[in-house]
């Protein structure tokens, strides 16, 4: 009697590896549909793998932007930002009332700083002046705002030096002044030692 070889197992073994390599090297909008065939020719012991893959399209999503919703890039499917909208003057003043806010402050041991956002805003000669007061104590420091493309920020300059203050509790604020705008933050209170 002749022996029979048999070696399915490492054939499928094989095209299973092959299958697992190909799919790896296909680029992500490309999902391989592998289909495999071992060939045993002659007395061999090495098996020859054929592996095919072919492409199949994937889904590409539509954009869902409609016209009247405003967004960074129209049908990027990013989100939006709400547009910022300068202050207008009201009652019968030739001066707009701006939205100050505090968005850090603290202190080193050696300075306490303080810094705030005006949005909306942007123009030239804008000054921001952190005013601190404890009891009959009154400190003002004065900086520039600095502009962007739609706010302004008031940071520079506003800085005290602790050893100037007495120890306890500070209230402070920022206001910005600038032409044609003004407006001050909500108080805060800060504890130094």
């Amino acid at each position: 009697m002749t022996p029979t070889h048999r070696r399915p197992l490492l054939g499928g073994a094989l095209a299973a590896v092959a299958a697992m390599l190909l799919a790896a090297c296909t680029p992500a909008t490309v999902e391989p549909s592998p289909s495999a065939s071992v060939t045993v020719e002659g007395p061999s012991t090495t098996p020859s793998v054929a592996v095919t893959a072919t492409p199949q399209p994937s889904a590409t999503p539509e954009p869902t932007a409609t016209a009247d919703v405003p967004s960074n890039d129209p049908g990027d499917g990013v989100g939006t930002d709400d547009p910022v909208v300068a202050p207008t003057p009201t009652g019968g003043s030739n001066v707009a009332r701006v939205d100050v806010h505090l968005t850090s402050w603290g202190s080193d041991g050696t300075w306490f700083d303080a810094a705030a956002l005006v949005q909306g805003v942007v123009v030239d000669d804008a000054r921001c002046v952190m005013v601190m007061t404890k009891g009959g104590d009154r400190v003002t420091v004065t900086g520039s705002a600095n502009r962007s493309a739609s706010s302004s920020a008031c940071a520079e300059g506003l800085r005290v030096r602790v050893a100037d203050l007495s120890a306890g509790e500070w209230t402070f604020s920022i206001r910005y002044e600038a032409p044609g705008y003004e407006g001050v933050s909500e108080s805060q209170k800060v504890s130094l030692p």
